[in-house]
């Protein structure tokens, strides 16, 4: 019978993992921090950044950069937040000049521009729920018999 082998016996694949560094790691966060954009547009203009899966394993790995991460995504909420008022407020776009030259709404930028404010809304409200969150209250009934039956029917 062969004995199982460790698996620290296994040579990794692939490409070989990136060495944490606190400089590094708070580089990392606070372009995060500063910038609605994805992580994956943030990795694109910073090419000495890591991968992706190198951040989610340090996050995993490092409780101190993990900290920091949900700080600085904490952060970006609030840029959410401010840019949600910003796409609000610009009317710029929103008519238009019809064939006949008289002023339209053009719904198509007004249409974009809800979508632009809804998704910032959802975002900011996972990254900070107790700050963009909805409020919820729970009310706790009690029922009778006879009124669960009657929601039954």
């Amino acid at each position: 019978m062969t004995k199982p082998k460790d698996p620290k016996d296994y040579k990794r694949m692939g490409r070989p993992r990136f060495p944490y560094d606190d400089l590094l790691g708070k580089e990392i966060c606070r372009a995060i921090a500063t910038s609605t954009d994805s992580l994956e547009e943030i990795l694109k203009r910073n090419p000495t950044f890591p991968s992706r899966e190198t951040i989610r394993e340090w996050r995993f790995d490092l409780p101190n950069f993990a900290a920091m991460y949900v700080q600085a995504k904490q952060l970006q909420a609030e840029l959410f937040a401010e840019e949600v008022i910003d796409i609000s407020d610009d009317s710029t776009y929103d008519i238009k000049l019809n064939k006949d030259g008289e002023p339209v709404a053009d719904n198509e930028v007004v249409q974009r521009s809800r979508l632009r404010v809804d998704t910032r809304k959802w975002v900011a409200c996972k990254l900070a729920p107790r700050l963009y969150g909805d409020k919820t209250t729970t009310e706790t009934h009690v029922y009778t018999h006879e009124q669960q039956l009657k929601d039954l029917a």
